[in-house]
């Protein structure tokens, strides 16, 4: 039998080709590909045995030479062949012949795979445009008998939970088995009344609910006390609200909800929300710019001290609102924050987006937020928006440099593991970003390591930074909030804890935007990868956005210039 087979390198070849299916079967392993090239492309997952890795560098010292002698066979053949006879590439294994044991031709294993015709995974300058389906206009034929066709890879896909994730985790699957999602809405009928419940609310979960406390960087906990981490000019303010604890099992007063007039109250607002702007530009250290798993987070520094009448406390200023009906004086902003789609409907209406600014109120110990719902169109581009859209693609980048950071020293580290421990060529498998909590996904991480390798990419940022080196931003700017007019009511946080101390005020007029815009601000949420190469986003389908909450008797009103007494301002 052995003479057999080394009578016929056919044969060799099928069979060293059969070890190494068994040992490396993994979905789109390609033959033809380099030794090297095999975990780069495909995502060779964790863990392989050293006695394994052993395996494969004696196959490939098997494989090799049949390799360079199938090359040097085709070459030869290429060479005898007419000028207008095409080669022709075959799909199918080799064959032997009963006859003779002569090979098949030697194009059947073609040296190098085909370029195909799929999107580059590589980082684009335009964020906002789709990838391009350059699907092939006729069958093409395939050189590796494994690959399949499959369909283009959704563009937002969704991430599965840790598999241990910690106390504080949840994200948006309203799916009737999920576990960390707020849950969906079912009618309940009591008494010949209707009444909205939720099913399977894993945010209020009374046994495995969200601790959102126990995060190390809960926020929430610098309005609290001393005693539960309070700190900064405005520790203790919520203090009464008991901030650490969760309300999302609450009904009556959450939010979001369908925002229309529904006759249970008057306006009782004054005058129109008057605001400053403040002192700080987008590009200052004042503002953060943060990318959260379910948010676009502006984060405001803090003021010295909370006493305004202080010459002390006065500056640096951060946006400012005064808002009517008694709260008496301006709140500082301390937040902004971009969720997609908008969270609240408009009269029935929900959005592309929504945009919500909150500010504290010390004396009133709660929240006034005002709420732009987003509409995008075609030619709806909005100049003033797009400056802190840039800010945040700027720190989306920069997140995906520090990521191929990461990944370049862990890959030398583990080819310098194999050329002093395997005494061998390194091989570049790549398992050194597992946790406790999650592996991370690998399978696309060329799209980050070559990152700063595109062309003009370092450029761009320069330029995008450049860019947000203009005047201050003001949240409350003509083109973020289009009208004066809101409806008020009374409601919550709409994502853990859902404290019910925020004051809503919505603009009766949605912001635009241009189609492009939103697409882009969905790349950016959804697709963000952190410094340490981990996906971030909880949205499902595309949503960031907690259903929609019942009203109740809650009044909810229309203010209109209307009602507006004479403003001297």
């Amino acid at each position: 039998m052995k003479l057999f087979l080394d009578s016929s390198p056919s044969l060799q070849k099928a069979v060293v080709w059969c070890k190494l299916v068994v040992l490396l079967w993994h979905p789109g392993t390609a033959w033809g590909r380099s030794w090297k090239d095999i975990e780069i492309l495909h995502g060779l997952s964790p863990p392989l045995s050293v006695q394994n890795l052993l395996k494969i560098e004696a196959l490939k010292t098997e494989v090799d030479p049949l390799m360079q002698q199938q090359q040097q066979g085709q070459q030869e053949e290429q060479q005898t062949q007419a000028p207008e006879s095409a080669p022709v590439v075959s799909t199918t294994s080799p064959t032997v012949s009963s006859a003779n044991m002569q090979t098949a031709a030697p194009t059947t294993w073609p040296p190098t795979m085909q370029p195909r015709n799929m999107p580059s995974p590589s980082p684009t300058a335009d964020r906002s445009q789709a990838p391009s389906s350059l699907a092939p206009t006729s069958p093409q034929p395939s050189n590796d008998p494994s690959q399949m066709p499959t369909e283009e890879p959704d563009r937002y896909p969704f991430n599965e939970p840790p598999i241990f994730p910690e106390p504080w985790y949840f994200n948006y699957d309203t799916r009737p088995g999920a576990r960390y999602g707020p849950g969906y809405a079912t009618l309940v009928k009591s008494d010949s009344v209707f009444s909205t419940e939720f099913e399977n609310n894993k945010w209020a979960d009374e046994t495995n609910g969200v601790d959102i406390a126990a995060d190390p960087d809960f926020y929430w906990k610098e309005f609290s006390t001393d005693a539960d981490g309070g700190s900064g000019p405005w520790k203790g303010v919520l203090a009464n609200r008991r901030p650490s604890r969760n309300q999302c099992g609450n009904v009556g007063l959450q939010s979001p909800i369908n925002v229309r007039h529904n006759g249970l109250g008057e306006c009782e607002e004054t005058h129109e929300i008057r605001s400053k702007p403040g002192d700080f530009r987008l590009s200052d250290n004042d503002v953060q710019k943060e990318i959260h798993a379910n948010k676009l987070r502006l984060l405001w520094k803090r003021r010295p001290c909370s006493n305004l009448n202080l010459v002390a406390c006065q500056e640096p200023d951060p946006p400012m609102a005064d808002f009517p009906n008694g709260w008496g004086g301006y709140a500082d902003a301390m937040h902004a924050d971009f969720k997609v789609p908008s969270e609240h409907l408009l009269n029935g209406v929900r959005y592309d987006a929504e945009f919500q600014v909150f500010h504290l109120h010390k004396d009133r110990r709660r929240m006034p937020t005002t709420a732009t719902l987003i509409r995008a169109t075609d030619d709806g581009f909005n100049w003033y928006f797009d400056e802190a859209l840039q800010a945040f693609q700027f720190e989306f980048h920069r997140d995906e440099l520090l990521c191929a950071a990461k990944q370049r020293r862990e890959r030398k580290l583990v080819q310098d593991f194999y050329t002093h421990v395997i005494d061998d060529q390194p091989m570049a498998v790549n398992y050194a970003n597992s946790t406790s909590d999650e592996i991370s996904d690998y399978r696309n991480w060329a799209k980050y390591s070559i990152a700063s390798d595109e062309p003009g990419y370092i450029e761009d940022l320069k330029t995008e930074r450049r860019r947000l080196q203009s005047g201050v931003w003001d949240p409350h700017h003509p083109m973020l909030e289009p009208s004066i007019h809101f409806y008020r009511y009374e409601g919550s946080l709409t994502e853990p804890p859902c404290g019910e101390w925020v004051s809503w005020f919505v603009t009766d007029i949605p912001m635009t935007i241009s189609t492009d815009q939103l697409e882009q601000l969905k790349y950016i949420l959804f697709n963000h990868v952190d410094r340490d190469c981990r996906r971030t986003s909880v949205h499902y389908e595309q949503s960031v956005a907690r259903p929609i909450q019942e009203t109740t008797n809650r009044p909810v009103t229309l203010c209109t210039s209307s009602d507006f007494g004479p403003d001297p301002q």
